[in-house]
């Protein structure tokens, strides 16, 4: 997702509906500190302006 969004094929707004489900699935299980850490691995940073 870090590449389409940076390229501008995805929007702030697409994307969130995304996590928030991926979110939701790991709740079920005891995943809080993975959760943590895969998101400190990840920053969403748009692309220079086309």
């Amino acid at each position: 997702m870090q590449e389409e969004y940076a390229a501008g094929k995805l929007s702030a707004e697409q994307i969130q509906p995304r996590l928030m489900s991926w979110l939701g699935h790991a709740r079920q299980g005891s995943a809080a500190v993975w959760r943590e850490e895969l998101f400190d691995t990840f920053r969403f940073q748009k692309g220079e302006d086309r």
